[in-house]
């Protein structure tokens, strides 16, 4: 049996470029689990240029929680944390137990901004006084949390549209994390 120039036999060459091509077919295998992706950092991008990695919030636990208990010196100004919900709806975010302010971009279905709630202040701890900020109701499918005055939440503006510029894509997130029927 003869050999390849790269020192496989001939035989094996079928074999291992299906093993190949099987390693690197599209994302369409098994689907993803919440926690596999929550765990995960995802690039968005603006208009402008500008990049955020963030995390997700896909679960109603991880939603909950959000940035709850994050230090400042854990999410740097290139960072953020999208929520993800099934359906456009009704949302309105506050901030208990946040340690920095936050711009708060919330987005329709195709990434469009809603609204843009800029400055949140921080509430280190869950006691009052003083009063846990509230952001005002925007309908939404997407919130996206960044610190304030981030590179990515710079120039947004009602109308402006961020880009999913991650694998998988974020419509096969969706669909992977929603609970079976």
């Amino acid at each position: 049996m003869g050999r390849t120039p790269a020192g496989l036999p001939r035989a094996g060459l079928p074999a291992a470029l299906l093993a190949a091509a099987l390693a690197h077919a599209p994302a369409c295998r098994r689907p993803l689990a919440p926690a596999e992706l929550e765990g995960r950092l995802f690039a968005v991008r603006a208009e402008s240029g500008a990049v955020a990695r963030v995390s997700l919030a896909l679960t109603p636990e991880t939603q909950a929680r959000g940035l709850s208990g994050v230090r400042p010196e854990e999410f740097a100004d290139d960072r953020g944390m999208l929520f993800v919900y099934a359906r456009e709806g009704p949302r309105r975010f506050w901030m208990p137990d946040t340690h920095f302010d936050l711009d708060i971009v919330f987005l329709d279905g195709d990434l469009r901004v809603v609204a843009v709630e800029r400055g949140v202040p921080r509430h280190p701890g869950r006691a009052v006084p003083p009063p846990i900020a509230v952001t005002g109701t925007h309908r939404a499918k997407y919130v996206l949390e960044v610190r304030s005055g981030a590179p990515l939440a710079r120039g947004l503006g009602r109308g402006s549209r961020l880009v999913w510029d991650s694998e998988p894509p974020l419509r096969r997130i969706e669909r992977d994390a929603r609970p079976p029927r």
